[in-house]
């Protein structure tokens, strides 16, 4: 409630928003303190909230000033690279980017080495939103760490860095064994104008024993707009395993070729819809998406009804936004 009051600047709220100064829980002192940051009160809560036992409400603080002070927080929130709680220093690597300055560079080049693998995230993803070139030196080295997930952002970052720099190391990714990293390497470079490595791996990945790389490989031919990519996902439409064809499905009808998908996605709305299993239900809805932007009222219908009778909130949630669309 605190951030809509912050995000609307609704002048009626100020009362509320500053009693929320006072409330006994800090987090929601802190939040109080960044909608009331334009005041004396507020900013002095502020302060008080750097300094907070509860890392919570200190994560809240720190990414928050990067936001409201610019660069001229960057002196105060070096001390948090070694703050004790890895969520603060998290919250510091999303902070620094907003303060739009290259002092940021070297705090997140330190939280890059830091021992914990969400900190390391942050900050490479930090270095990629700041889009300093001086910053690909410390996202390429991110590429030989343990943790894959650290890799899979060290991939995004290089070519959110857009720098010549950058294409060496993306290529080297995309021809590598990890198919998983290969493709989200090869995606990027298509961005940048260099189509050849994603078709490559997309092509490895469509006829990898692993059902969950075939997924991937489709995923990644409905992001690139390129013929040979619409004929190599149209060979896996009759794949075996449903989650495989709904994914090649979804990329034809990405590549604006929805007469090649439609008998697939058709068959598949058959198999799926009205069945009460979870796994189902959510093949059904990615179906009668597909058919509702084909102009079929089977797909509308379908989700009308998932949106009543689905088994989760969530898929009920999806299925609602789905038919509102």
């Amino acid at each position: 409630a605190l951030q809509g009051a912050r995000e609307t600047d609704a002048a009626p709220l100020e009362q509320d928003v500053a009693e929320r100064l006072a409330d006994p829980n800090e987090v929601v002192c802190a939040w109080a303190a960044v909608a009331m940051s334009q005041t004396q009160a507020g900013a002095d809560m502020l302060g008080r909230q750097l300094r907070s036992t509860d890392p919570r409400a200190r994560a809240v603080a720190v990414e928050n000033l990067s936001r409201i002070a610019g660069k001229a927080a960057i002196s105060a929130l070096s001390r948090f690279v070694t703050d004790p709680a890895p969520r603060v220093r998290s919250a510091l690597a999303r902070g620094l980017p907003l303060t739009k300055s290259k002092e940021a560079l070297p705090l997140l080049t330190k939280l890059v080495s830091d021992e914990d693998k969400g900190v390391r995230v942050e900050a490479i993803r930090a270095l990629g939103t700041l889009g300093l070139p001086q910053g690909v030196s410390a996202v390429s080295k991110a590429l030989k760490d343990p943790y894959p997930g650290v890799r899979v952002a060290a991939v995004i970052a290089l070519a959110d860095l857009q720098s010549d720099a950058a294409k060496p190391a993306l290529a080297k990714i995309a021809a590598g064994d990890d198919l998983s990293l290969a493709l989200r390497a090869g995606v990027r470079l298509s961005r940048m104008g260099s189509v050849q490595p994603v078709l490559n791996a997309i092509a490895r990945a469509l006829v990898s024993r692993q059902w969950t790389l075939r997924v991937a490989g489709c995923n990644a031919a409905g992001s690139v707009k390129d013929r040979v990519a619409l004929r190599l996902v149209a060979r896996v439409l009759k794949d075996p395993e449903p989650a495989v064809r709904i994914a090649a499905a979804r990329a034809v009808f990405a590549q604006n070729r929805q007469e090649v998908g439609l008998m697939t996605v058709r068959s598949l709305h058959s198999l799926a819809c009205g069945a009460k299993d979870e796994q189902m239900e959510s093949l059904c809805l990615q179906a009668a998406e597909l058919l509702t932007r084909a102009g079929k009222s089977a797909g509308r219908s379908s989700l009308e009804r998932l949106s009543r009778r689905g088994t989760t909130p969530t898929l009920r949630i999806s299925a609602l936004r789905s038919a509102l669309a």
